[in-house]
């Protein structure tokens, strides 16, 4: 899978769970690759004015990781 692909997904985790916030920015790092048929969980941390992703399958836990800045309420 096209490694922005995955960022993009993080990215809609935040958009479906957190509608009324604005994102600032986003910083992400991509770890290893996922192949096509892999099931993928996207999960996230979300803190005060940022949120902590990643997406996992059942062979890593962090194909890849972000970080998202929320602008100020």
């Amino acid at each position: 899978m096209h490694g922005p692909l995955l960022a993009l997904l993080m990215l809609e985790l935040v958009r479906r769970d957190a509608p009324s916030r604005q994102v600032l920015s986003l910083s992400y790092r991509l770890r290893s690759p996922v192949f096509a048929g892999e099931h993928l969980l996207a999960r996230g941390t979300p803190r005060d004015d940022r949120a902590d992703l990643s997406v996992a399958t059942h062979r890593d836990p962090a194909h890849a990781t972000a970080e998202v800045t929320f602008t100020e309420r």
